[in-house]
């Protein structure tokens, strides 16, 4: 009887046993599909934003910075879009210098007025924007790098995992989004140039401040032969 009893005991502890396994084994099947599902979900959030990045036109659109991915992955989102907000906000910087109205009126009748025959305002706005022209190229140079993104994420904290996902995005934009090295050493050397010639044009001005004069909208100097060099300097000969 004690045997049978014993027998019946260890046939329902196995039977029970089993059927343990069972629902840990179905539950841990389960809780790996949740995971897997909001681990997609995640993943599938970070490849819309960078996707939106993508399709930024920069003179016009503001980078989204707001945070749409939660727990551990926030981390990543956030280190992708300060990445390219400084990138875009640089970019935006330098080519827009070029298209202020402080530069594309210098040699209007009113700065001629104002601020010549020594233009020290407009002088000192194109030195400014020199160096802020060098600084911002020399920047967007190095975002340009693989080295600056793995400075960006090791200043982040980011690792493992989710530093693979964070280089992944951001040298996918490198090549998808962002200018070449090659591009911006050019363009930088263009705005430079820009920059020098629209200079050289208010110290020739300073120079001849006694034979020239500007009224009603219209510049005249005392000699055809300071009226070429002009014309030659501002490129309407």
């Amino acid at each position: 009887m004690a045997d049978r009893f014993t027998k019946r005991r260890r046939e329902k502890r196995r039977v029970a046993s089993r059927r343990l396994k069972i629902f840990m084994g179905i539950s841990i099947v389960v809780l790996l599909v949740v995971l897997g599902v909001l681990v997609f979900r995640q993943v599938s959030t970070l490849q819309n934003e960078a996707n939106k990045i993508r399709k930024l036109v920069v003179a016009e659109d503001t980078l989204d910075t707001k945070i749409y991915t939660t727990g551990s992955f926030t981390e990543v989102e956030k280190t992708l879009k300060d990445y390219m907000n400084e990138y875009v906000t640089r970019l935006r910087e330098v080519t827009s210098i070029l298209n202020d109205e402080a530069f594309s009126e210098m040699l209007s009748e009113t700065n001629l007025q104002t601020d010549g025959p020594e233009f020290i305002n407009s002088k000192s706005w194109i030195q400014e924007r020199r160096e802020l022209t060098e600084a911002d190229f020399n920047r967007l140079k190095e975002l340009t790098s693989k080295e600056c993104i793995d400075q960006a994420i090791h200043n982040a904290g980011v690792s493992g995992v989710h530093a693979m996902l964070c280089r992944y995005y951001l040298s996918s934009l490198q090549k998808d989004f962002m200018h070449t090295q090659q591009e911006f050493e050019e363009a930088n050397q263009q705005v430079l140039e820009r920059l020098d010639q629209k200079e050289r044009v208010l110290e020739f001005l300073t120079v001849n401040h006694d034979f020239w004069k500007c009224s009603e909208g219209t510049l005249t100097f005392d000699s055809p032969a300071l009226r070429e060099e002009y014309n030659t300097m501002v490129g309407t000969k």
